[in-house]
């Protein structure tokens, strides 16, 4: 049996991407986005190996704060799903959480259009 744990959390930031192509071009404008995002981790067992509410405790006030400073412009949903996986997997191993997790994360603009990364 497989087992994860999500949490689920936004924030504001802004972006373009400057080579859209001319059927999208307001793309290349800087805007506002709401981004949504979805963290999946898997775990061992059914008894809160991973606590959820300190996982979105620190992703709410650690990682997405960090995570907006290195935004920038050109950052997309793609970008933002690694760069949380990435700080999802220092976040364990300071936690000392040990092993191998499957780790998915899912950022949308605004809860419509978005992107899913997941670890091998």
């Amino acid at each position: 049996m497989k087992r994860y744990i999500f949490v689920r959390t936004q924030f504001e930031g802004f972006h373009k991407w400057e080579n859209a192509p001319e059927e999208v071009s307001f793309l290349q404008s800087l805007h506002r986005h709401l981004f949504q995002v979805k963290l999946t981790i898997a775990v061992e067992h059914n008894d809160r190996e991973i606590e959820f509410f300190l996982v979105k405790q620190w992703l709410d006030k650690s990682a997405i704060p960090a995570l907006i400073g290195r935004l920038g412009e050109k950052m997309s949903c793609e970008a933002i799903a690694e760069q949380i996986i990435e700080d999802t997997k220092d976040y364990l191993l300071y936690q000392k959480i040990e092993g191998e997790r499957k780790i998915t994360c899912e950022v949308s603009e605004d809860g419509e259009n978005g992107a899913v990364v997941v670890t091998s």
